[in-house]
């Protein structure tokens, strides 16, 4: 075998070495990078949206919707209103209990908790002022 192949076999074999340990470190840190992480972060996202409605059944076009994970403090989502029919735009969150505040001139806001565990439509009414 001439010197010119001996040489490009050895880089052939240094090459095929680095990338198959480079394969096995990517593989590695994937497998370690999932240790501690619950299944839950991986879990499925329903979707759900909300009518808006007053106290006759009409319903309300504007009123904004924010989706809180625990206090009142910072919105999951950006907050939403609802259109001439009342619905909003749907959002996605994974399975969990979420609280909500719907606002809307003229009428008292509404607060309260939801459990999301499937897709939904969620009806809610406003009392005026």
């Amino acid at each position: 075998m001439s010197e010119a192949l001996k040489n490009m076999n050895r880089k052939f074999t240094f090459i095929s070495v680095v990338l198959v340990g480079l394969l096995l470190t990517a593989i590695i840190m994937f497998s370690l990078s999932r240790e501690g992480i619950e299944d839950d972060e991986y879990r499925e996202r329903y979707e759900i949206s909300f009518f808006v409605r007053d106290e006759e059944g009409e319903s309300i076009e504007g009123a904004e919707v924010s989706i809180f994970e625990n206090d009142y403090d910072f919105p999951m989502f950006t907050p939403m209103k609802t259109d001439e029919d009342g619905l909003t735009p749907s959002i996605n969150p994974k399975k969990g209990e979420y609280k909500y505040s719907i606002k809307r001139e003229g009428y008292k806001t509404s607060r309260g908790s939801i459990s999301v565990e499937e897709d939904k439509l969620i009806t809610r009414s406003l009392e005026e002022n």
